[in-house]
């Protein structure tokens, strides 16, 4: 489900918009702040010694098993992919 879609008609073919409608594909969209407020975010968790929950680390070859945690939707925390 879409809610608001913002796009110039120049991207529009890049983002096969036509395809997304007519096949009721679901569009979803995170945003972040500024540098700044990651900055501040950064030093805040250092000054208060907070660190991220890690539900499982997988290699990059295993990454389907994180995926597929995920998909459960049972876990508690990150799941990390490493290089």
């Amino acid at each position: 489900k879409v809610q608001q879609l913002h796009s110039a008609s120049a991207h529009a073919d890049a983002a096969q918009l036509t395809r997304i409608f007519f096949q009721e594909i679901r569009v979803q969209g995170v945003t972040m702040g500024s540098r700044d407020d990651l900055a501040a975010l950064l030093a805040f968790l250092g000054t208060h010694d907070l660190r991220p929950t890690i539900a499982l680390e997988v290699p990059l070859t295993d990454t389907a098993r994180g995926i597929g945690l995920m998909a459960e939707g049972t876990h508690f925390g990150k799941v990390v992919v490493l290089p």
